[in-house]
């Protein structure tokens, strides 16, 4: 758990390979007894630099995940084939 305004403390793990989408979630300390969800989605579909969006709402976590899948299938190798479901 991550005390209050402390997001940059939640740990990053190193992303070993281009291509990925990375979703953290984590609580944090939002008052005396209180705790919120947090979550922070990176994605290195643009290469190792990547991207990230942070969200605290189911609704902003699932936005966010789309985003990235939607960036993921726009960006898909020449030549293959995609499913959508």
């Amino acid at each position: 758990m991550a005390l209050q305004g402390q997001a940059d403390r939640v740990s990053e793990e190193p992303v070993p390979e281009d291509r990925v989408i990375i979703v953290r979630l984590w609580w944090e300390q939002a008052g005396a007894s209180d705790v919120a969800m947090r979550a922070r989605v990176t994605s290195t579909i643009n290469g190792p630099i990547g991207s990230s969006s942070a969200a605290s709402t189911i609704d902003g976590i699932v936005d966010a995940v789309r985003g990235a899948v939607d960036r993921f299938l726009a960006g898909r190798p020449p030549g293959t084939g995609c499913t959508r479901g």
